[in-house]
């Protein structure tokens, strides 16, 4: 699927409840002629007595207005088709309009309509349409070993989001998506949308607007724990006490208690605390890292009857990175994740040295030098949260094996942030 048609999509699914709501919003006669199926065969007929059959269908009052023209022939015929949309063909075909009032279809010249009921609206929407980049975590396993401070910063990489095309065919396709058409216009300049139309669907395109505005503008902090559990911690964090296996979503208690044991040494160890913020739907990450410098090696350069060695000075590179998507729900009570968590340890260091046995270079005197080795570890899954609450599952490999005395979990705490009070 495009990239465009899918985020399309993805901002109308998000917004399926407003779009219901404006839909519970119509008057019951709009409901009654979009609900009601006519079939009629129309052949240069008067647009009055075809107006009139229309009305007679579907029981309801023909109100003309201004003095329109009703004598214009019209040739049309249909079947089954919504009394909406009849009114709507047979009015165009006659250079009318309609509208309908609380108690009747009002007819009339385009223009004593388009004058009668039309207003110009301005909406500010460049918070809506800016882009917002993602920025994925970098890679632990390719950070270069050649020298010290490399950067680690990740790339930003475009992200789709909501464009200024994309917002507009929004509008139009979910608000009275058969009425775009003159005098009515929407039109986008400068991250401003001008929007000319009836009152009634002015205030539909507001309440959309401030939808949008609300969902996208949803701040989510993550917070990630990288833990070492006693079996006894385990027991009573992570355990479902009935049946005794791993409970994957838990709530914040289950936090607060994990850092109030590490706090006290009780059972729970925290290797490392990852936190980082993002809108929701925008890839963040968070990252620690270390860098130690070592030698690890003699670059020996002989000319002319002389020896010379130059140490080799080489760079191991350790840390966590947690790169992440949250994407809040519509009504923000739960929170989806796409995660990574990398973990790169050093392990004990190998070590060699040059003695007084080694073959080397005359005049080179012993050195000591190291042969560091690193552990690396990645997990990458996905999960459901309530808003406040925790996921929670186990990790092994390495330096990070379970064993009877510890297990390792990865705990992740994802919580919307209050947009006036913060967390």
């Amino acid at each position: 699927m495009a990239p465009r048609l899918s985020t399309f999509l993805v901002v109308s699914a998000l917004l399926a409840p407003a779009l219901l709501a404006q839909e519970d919003g119509k008057s019951e006669l709009q409901k009654n002629l979009e609900e009601t199926k006519v079939t009629f065969q129309f052949l240069s007929t008067p647009a009055g007595d075809a107006l009139e059959f229309l009305a007679q269908r579907g029981e309801v009052s023909l109100l003309p207005q201004g003095n329109p023209d009703l004598s214009t022939a019209v040739t049309f015929s249909a079947r089954e088709m919504p009394l909406a949309r009849a009114f709507r063909w047979v009015t165009y075909l006659a250079g009318l309009d309609y509208v309908v009032e609380e108690h009747a279809v009002v007819v009339a010249g385009k223009d004593t309509l388009a004058a009668r009921r039309t207003e110009l609206r301005v909406f500010d929407v460049r918070d809506l349409v800016q882009s917002v980049p993602d920025y994925p975590g970098p890679d632990l396993s390719l950070l270069s070993p050649e020298g010290i401070g490399d950067s680690l910063a990740a790339e930003e990489q475009p992200s789709d989001w909501l464009s200024a095309e994309m917002l507009v065919e929004l509008v139009q396709v979910t608000i009275a998506p058969e009425t775009w058409y003159e005098p009515n216009s929407i039109d986008f300049q400068r991250g401003v949308l001008f929007v000319r139309h009836t009152p009634e669907v002015l205030e539909k395109v507001g309440s959309l607007i401030d939808e949008i505005r609300g969902r996208s503008s949803r701040q989510i902090a993550v917070e990630a724990y990288l833990l070492l559990v006693t079996p006894e911690a385990w027991d009573a964090l992570f355990a479902d006490p009935e049946t005794a296996s791993a409970r994957a979503i838990l709530g914040a208690d289950t936090v607060g208690e994990a850092m109030a044991r590490a706090a006290r040494g009780d059972g729970v160890e925290v290797l490392e605390t990852l936190r980082t913020t993002g809108a929701s739907g925008q890839r963040v990450h968070a990252l620690s890292t270390q860098e130690r410098g070592y030698v690890q090696g003699l670059d020996v350069q002989v000319a002319q009857g002389a020896a010379a060695a130059d140490t080799l000075v080489g760079v191991v590179q350790t840390g966590s990175v947690l790169d992440v998507r949250p994407v809040a729900s519509a009504d923000g009570s739960e929170i989806s994740l796409r995660l990574r968590i990398q973990i790169a340890r050093e392990a004990t260091p190998g070590v060699a040295t040059y003695g007084p046995d080694d073959p080397r270079p005359e005049g080179v005197a012993p050195v000591r030098y190291e042969l560091p080795e690193t552990d690396g570890l990645e997990v990458k899954t996905s999960a459901r949260v309530p808003n406040g609450g925790a996921y929670a599952t186990t990790f092994a490999g390495g330096a990070w094996e379970a064993t009877r005395e510890r297990r390792a979990v990865l705990l992740v705490h994802p919580y919307v942030l209050d947009s006036s009070e913060g967390k």
